[in-house]
């Protein structure tokens, strides 16, 4: 299911899949077969690496590195809780931490523009992503379980906001 996910993704994209696959020692016995996948995508010159960990962790990672020429302020975006969502009425669930006004803006527009609000609040997508300077070069680092229902169907969800998150710090510190 992934593998033809990707291979859609990298004819749409004109990208790199690869796919490893293996066994490694359970217990008692047994095996656990795990499944990694491999994207590298291009956006407008930015290279958007990406990993699928199936069998053993269950994580996806996106990682991004941007070459800017001003520096760009740190941001956190992680989602609240389920059960304090339920308990605070509370609508986003997002939670967004970031000292530069103009950058919280733009994030939580593209967020109310994205359908990951909407994966969000109708699955267990539970993302931390983060933007961090360092040295001269930002990156933007997005970890997360895919153990929630319709994560096939998010892969491009999730692509989408990353790409626009780019178009995003370009347009504006570069």
């Amino acid at each position: 299911m992934f593998q033809e996910e990707f291979t859609k993704l990298c004819n749409l994209h004109h990208c790199e899949y690869t796919h490893d696959s293996y066994q490694v020692d359970g217990e008692i016995g047994s095996f656990i077969h795990i499944s990694d996948h491999y994207l590298k995508i291009i956006h407008n010159n930015i290279t958007i690496d990406i990993t699928y960990n199936l069998g053993n962790s269950n994580v996806a990672e996106y990682n991004i590195d941007i070459c800017p020429l001003l520096s760009i302020p740190n941001f956190k975006l992680s989602t609240v809780e389920n059960i304090i969502r339920l308990f605070l009425n509370k609508k986003s669930p997002w939670k967004i931490k970031c000292s530069n006004p103009s950058l919280l803006s733009l994030i939580k527009n593209e967020l109310k523009k994205s359908d990951l609000t909407k994966l969000a609040n109708k699955t267990a997508f539970e993302p931390v992503i983060k933007g961090k300077m360092i040295n001269s070069t930002y990156n933007i680092n997005t970890k997360f379980y895919i153990g929630y229902k319709y994560k096939i169907e998010s892969i491009s969800t999730i692509l989408d906001f990353h790409k626009n998150l780019i178009d995003i710090l370009l347009s504006k510190y570069y």
